[in-house]
């Protein structure tokens, strides 16, 4: 007996309103969009509320249906605590990262052989730095970078899973990922630049048109591309500064809070 339910995919909502709503549910159903892009699955006419990334993603919801009134453009929920400032200078150095740029490559989700790729172009580049390659639980991407060196200038560094991801975007000066609605949402709350590459067809690529619309960063539609544009960019710190001040806007660290605010509202 809950007093809401709340589906962060389009599965459960059929089933909420579908199957067990006849059977006697009376709580009302309300829906996370996760990513930006409003296609026709998100659309239920008996939703009571749906949180959407961006108003975009609330027209398209709208020409599938979806009353208006019942839309709240929220952005799409993080963790609240990425709306705490932090120091990158002192992450930096509790990290020995030095003092020149920063590159953060989240590889988890990429193919093996093209995150490879990417550092070795990386590291063949006029780059100065460190790079940083997360592979979060990808055991095998760390066993296909582990032959790779640093270079003169750019320092490599390989992880596994951490828990400290938050503190790497907070301390780098450009991110290179996959352009996954809670990652990039995540990246552009705390005001990181990004280089996203490798959208999955579909979702995926609206989220990597919108981060490159909402000019906090640009899109590598191939990998080859990658070394070349990252160099381009650490090359343009006005560039990067204005990346930040554009996610300063369109980065939400406050959605979770705001959907609950309104679930909570709705429903007393």
């Amino acid at each position: 007996r809950p007093d809401a339910i709340l589906c962060t995919h389009f599965l459960p909502i059929d089933a909420a309103l579908n199957s067990l709503a006849p059977a006697g549910l009376k709580a009302p159903v309300f829906c996370v969009v996760t990513d930006f892009v409003g296609h026709p699955f998100w659309a239920h006419p008996a939703i009571a509320g749906t949180f959407v990334g961006n108003d975009m993603t609330a027209d398209m919801l709208v020409s599938h249906g979806v009353p208006r009134r019942s839309l709240h453009v929220t952005g799409i929920p993080v963790d609240p605590d990425i709306a705490l400032p932090k120091a990158a200078a002192a992450i930096r150095q509790q990290h020995g990262l030095g003092a020149g740029p920063v590159l953060l490559l989240i590889g988890s989700g990429i193919e093996n052989a093209k995150v490879r790729f990417m550092v070795e172009g990386l590291l063949a580049r006029n780059l100065a730095g460190t790079l940083i390659v997360v592979a979060g639980r990808n055991y095998t991407l760390q066993q296909s970078l582990a032959g790779l060196r640093s270079s003169e200038r750019l320092q490599l560094r390989v992880l596994g899973f951490v828990d400290y991801l938050d503190d790497l975007v907070a301390a780098s000066d450009l991110v290179i990922t996959k352009s996954g609605g809670l990652i990039t949402s995540e990246v552009m709350a705390r005001g990181t630049p990004l280089l996203v590459t490798e959208p999955i067809r579909g979702q995926e690529e609206f989220n990597a048109d919108y981060v490159v619309t909402a000019g906090v960063g640009v899109q590598a539609r191939i990998t080859d591309s990658v070394p070349y544009m990252a160099e381009s960019l650490i090359a343009e710190p006005p560039r990067l500064a204005r990346m930040r001040q554009n996610a300063a806007v369109h980065g939400r660290p406050q959605a979770a809070l705001d959907v609950a605010d309104i679930v909570l509202n709705a429903i007393n």
